[in-house]
């Protein structure tokens, strides 16, 4: 790819990422906002909308989430519209209510990160398999659950990088949900290739 075009890519991103913190910002308090991904553990509770989720696990509307800093994208269900974007620009928060947490990330990948991931989620007794996004990258799945909760977290690596998807929800939640999470999973695409 040359460089106009990947310029060009980059720029578009932008472009729609501006957009949609515009749109969050007329949806989302100033506290929100200010609100780091990190700083939200899985047991807060974040105000909301009054407007709820739909649980049917129906996807056929979407939105994407798009992040400019590890240049890749995600779809998730479009009632799901109070999503926070990290102050560090990692990722987001994209469902948070009722103690349940979806969120994706990106982050550099140092060397052996993904056995010492594998390692770490192994001594938890947790359920690891491989795993392919819809684009066809490759990564691993971690299931099992956490705190009467269920756990799915997916990592893929591409070009030094991980990027995750992440969701820590209560048993309900899940049942009515899991096609939807599985969904939003494979959904991940890593835009510079």
């Amino acid at each position: 790819m040359n460089s106009k075009k990947t310029m060009g890519i980059i720029i578009f991103l932008l472009l729609i990422l501006f957009g949609l913190l515009g749109c969050n910002n007329n949806k989302t308090s100033k506290s929100q906002q200010q609100k780091t991904m990190k700083s939200v553990s899985v047991n807060d509770t974040v105000s909301t909308t009054k407007q709820t989720a739909n649980n049917s696990g129906n996807t056929s509307a979407k939105n994407v989430y798009i992040n400019a800093r590890f240049a890749y994208r995600i779809e998730y269900p479009k009632q799901w519209n109070n999503i926070v974007e990290s102050e560090t620009q990692d990722g987001a928060l994209i469902y948070y209510k009722d103690d349940n947490d979806i969120r994706t990330f990106g982050e550099k990948a140092q060397d052996g990160y993904m056995d010492l991931e594998k390692e770490k989620y192994k001594s938890e007794g947790k359920k690891i398999d491989d795993f392919s996004t819809d684009d066809g990258v490759k990564g691993i799945i971690v299931t099992g659950d956490e705190n009467n909760k269920k756990l799915t977290h997916v990592m893929v690596f591409q070009n030094g990088n991980h990027y995750d998807f992440y969701a820590l929800v209560k048993p309900d939640f899940y049942k009515n949900n899991e096609s939807t999470i599985m969904t939003m999973a494979k959904s991940i695409k890593i835009l510079n290739k």
